[in-house]
C-alpha cells in the first residue's frame, strides 16, 4: 500500500488530508508520487499517524512504497 492508498483507506480526500496536516496539497501529492520524501516535525508525523489512522510501520511501509523502494 502507497500513501495514495492509505489516505484513501482513512475516507480522505487530498484536499482534505493537505488541509488537516497544515501542508500544501503539492506537498501531499509530491509525497503521493514519490516526487519527496515527506520531512516532518514530530508533531507533524504524530498528527499523520492519527489522521490516516494507521501504525508507525503501516505509514513508514506506505511511503516506500511511493518512494519506489519495495515493489508492488
Amino acid at each position: 500500500m502507497n500513501l495514495k492508498q492509505l489516505r484513501e483507506e482513512a475516507g480522505l480526500r487530498a484536499e482534505e488530508a493537505a488541509f488537516k496536516l497544515e501542508i500544501a496539497l503539492s506537498t501531499l501529492r509530491n509525497w503521493e508520487s514519490g516526487k519527496h520524501k515527506p520531512t516532518m516535525t514530530p508533531h507533524q508525523f504524530a498528527n499523520v499517524l492519527k489522521i490516516y489512522q494507521c501504525t508507525l510501520d503501516d505509514f513508514c511501509q506506505a511511503m516506500d512504497e511511493s518512494m519506489g523502494l519495495i515493489k508492488k
